[in-house]
C-alpha cells in the first residue's frame, strides 16, 4: 500500500466515510496490526473509542429474565 491510499484511507476515517472498524480490518489485511493501526489514527487525530462508563452495571441474568417472564419493569 502506498503512503498516498494510506492518508486517503485515514481522511476517510476522519470525515466519517470509513469506520475505524473498517480501517482496522483493511491494515490487518496488509499485514499490519490492530494496535498499530489505532496507534496511526490516533497520531492523525482521530479519536479512540469511548471507555465503557462505569456507572451503568448490567442486570443479573436472572433479574432480567425473571422480569421478563412475569412482565415486572
Amino acid at each position: 500500500m502506498q503512503e498516498r491510499e494510506l492518508r486517503d484511507l485515514i481522511a476517510e476515517v476522519k470525515d466519517g466515510r470509513l469506520s475505524r472498524r473498517t480501517f482496522v480490518q483493511k491494515m490487518i489485511a496488509v499485514g499490519l496490526t490492530a494496535p498499530m493501526a489505532g496507534m496511526m489514527l490516533a497520531h492523525s487525530g482521530v479519536a479512540m473509542a469511548q471507555p465503557r462508563s462505569r456507572t451503568s452495571r448490567p442486570r443479573p441474568a436472572a433479574v432480567a429474565s425473571s422480569r421478563f417472564c412475569f412482565g415486572r419493569r
